[in-house]
């Protein structure tokens, strides 16, 4: 039996709605960097490692007016999961804790590093932290984190790699420095997808 050109139509809408459903567009970064209680055993696992440096990196600002073609807005954060472990952390351990996006399109192109001072995102911390954040993506997020505290006698230097997988939490601790992260990939919604269909016969 042959179908209507409508329905026709109607089927092809349906075939790429699931399929632009299911098209990543971007990702949405939460991250919190808290500090861990200090004892003695802590101290004895800092890092001594080159200065840091900033290279070919973004920045994240939570102030308006900075952000332009080289800063992403850090945002506060609006997940439930992260939102709940930064109310259970005390106030004073927390270091920054905000959200930002990166498009599919970045990623695909390159590794993705930003650049991040704690003093201006969070000018209340009394641990100052300054350095880089970098994430790659293949088949998981390979995430790369070199930081650094402003402490003039005894800075704590953070540099690890880890594989992660988006929509999961990902805890990574130090004696020092304690963080969360929770990637949240962003999809194309149904409802912003507009098409016109022909009109019916009378």
């Amino acid at each position: 039996m042959q179908k209507s050109p409508w329905i026709i139509v109607l089927l092809l809408i349906s075939y790429a709605s699931m399929s632009l459903a299911d098209t990543v567009t971007g990702y949405e970064i939460n991250l919190i960097l808290f500090k861990q209680p200090e004892t003695h055993e802590s101290r004895r696992h800092t890092e001594m490692l080159p200065p840091l440096t900033q290279t070919q990196a973004r920045h994240l600002s939570n102030r308006p007016e900075e952000i332009d073609s080289s800063t992403d807005a850090f945002q506060p954060i609006e997940n439930k999961l992260m939102q709940n472990i930064q109310h259970k952390l005390p106030a004073d351990q927390i270091i920054i804790a905000g959200t930002w996006h990166v498009s599919a399109e970045q990623f695909a192109q390159s590794p993705q590093t930003w650049w991040i001072e704690s003093d201006d995102i969070n000018p209340e911390t009394d641990t100052p932290i300054f350095g880089g954040l970098t994430l790659k993506l293949k088949n998981y997020f390979d995430f790369e984190f070199d930081l650094s505290t402003r402490e003039l006698e005894s800075p704590i230097r953070l540099h690890q790699i880890r594989r992660l997988k988006s929509k999961q939490l990902n805890y990574i601790d130090h004696p020092q420095i304690g963080i969360f992260l929770y990637i949240e990939p962003l999809k194309i919604a149904l409802n912003d997808l507009k098409t016109d269909l022909p009109p019916q016969d009378q």
